[in-house]
């Protein structure tokens, strides 16, 4: 490459990365939810919920599972080792059609159903004082994907709205990075202190 090549694909990168970065303090913001509506819920059973928003003037199904995970089946960090109750958080929006349209609207619909999610999520908590939530960015089909900048979002939501005895650490899980919200109390005992 020659010197002009190198140099403009240098300040190529700084400006993503500082646009990333941008955008991401601005979601951050955002993810404060004080102002955001929840949308109705209904709760299927135990591990589902289900709710639905207004998609192009037609209602969109969305539910929320949590799937559990035997211990034996994810190699965890040592502190969380000796976890029992392992949950998996997924969520479906419409079908894979609506599901690929959705992906190209705005935030505008999508801050409402993650504020939903958040909801969902914390009734989970609530009624079944799980050890680890686990969290990944799955891609079309449930393909493999590593997407930082949506691992970022969910990790920013879930930082400022689970209860505070769950903290956050990066968990690598079914060969995908994620990260793991898990029970305080449960694994740093007498030690854990509340932020």
């Amino acid at each position: 490459m020659k010197l002009m090549e190198i140099l403009k694909e240098m300040e190529n990168k700084r400006l993503r990365v500082w646009y990333s970065d941008h955008l991401y303090k601005r979601l951050d913001e955002a993810f404060d939810f004080k102002n955001i509506d929840i949308r109705p819920i209904t709760k299927i059973n135990n591990k589902v919920y289900h709710f639905d928003i207004i998609f192009d003037d037609d209602p969109v199904d969305v539910y929320v599972d949590f799937i559990q995970i035997k211990p034996e089946d994810v190699k965890l960090i040592p502190l969380l080792e000796s976890a029992q109750t392992i949950y998996n958080v997924a969520y479906a929006i419409g079908d894979e059609a609506i599901s690929t349209q959705f992906k190209k609207s705005s935030l505008k619909i999508f801050i409402p159903i993650l504020k939903t999610i958040v909801e969902c999520i914390n009734d989970f908590i609530d009624d079944n004082d799980p050890d680890i939530l686990m969290f990944f960015a799955a891609g079309k089909y449930n393909k493999e994907l590593n997407d930082l900048q949506k691992m970022n979002v969910y990790r920013s939501i879930a930082d400022k709205h689970l209860p505070t005895n769950y903290a956050i650490t990066n968990q690598t899980f079914w060969n995908k990075d994620g990260f793991a919200a898990y029970n305080r109390p449960k694994f740093e005992g007498k030690n854990w202190k509340r932020k």
